[in-house]
């Protein structure tokens, strides 16, 4: 576990990096370089009160971990907000019933905690278990849908929007895998 060094381009290594959140705090937070940050240290608390929030409307262990990317895993001094996919166990959310089911997608399927006062641009992926993916020569139907949500999250966090301005939709030339994001165990 723990998190590489940043490349000269300011990213982390390509690939997602597996850490505590004592270590993700250290690493974007606490580290040296981050010391006269004025917005690291409140980006991080409302991570904190995102998950504590999923956490007591929904079910304690309702996430198991959670993919971060974007500006708070680079070296940008100070980010406007933490882009996080929390990844859901498929039990907890089973558990859930219908209608908190629908509010909690509801709420992560655009960012939604900024509308309960917090800058976290939170989404979800329901982690599925599948005992073989594989069905012939590709994926078995059991797994299509949730293989395709974990596949298209790894690639989008694995790109760097570059070529265009903040709100711009994305554009083809950002397309590419330049580099890594961050799990963190809860």
């Amino acid at each position: 576990m723990g998190i590489p060094r940043f490349e000269a381009s300011g990213h982390l290594p390509l690939g997602r990096h597996v850490c505590t959140l004592d270590e993700f705090e250290e690493a974007f937070v606490d580290a040296p370089t981050f010391a006269t940050s004025s917005t690291r240290g409140r980006l991080f608390s409302d991570f904190l009160a995102a998950l504590a929030w999923l956490q007591s409307h929904y079910a304690a262990d309702l996430v198991e971990r959670a993919w971060v990317g974007g500006g708070f895993t680079s070296e940008k001094l100070d980010p406007t907000d933490i882009d996080v996919t929390f990844v859901v166990s498929d039990d907890a959310h089973e558990a859930l019933g219908e209608v908190k089911q629908g509010k909690l997608l509801k709420l992560l399927r655009k960012g939604g905690f900024k509308g309960v006062g917090l800058s976290v641009d939170g989404f979800m992926m329901i982690r599925e278990r599948i005992a073989l993916p594989w069905f012939g020569s590709g994926v078995g139907d059991a797994g299509q849908d949730y293989f395709l949500k974990r596949g298209a999250w790894d690639d989008w966090w694995s790109r760097d929007r570059a070529n265009v301005a903040a709100g711009d939709p994305p554009v083809i030339e950002d397309a590419e895998p330049v580099r890594g994001y961050v799990e963190v165990s809860v």
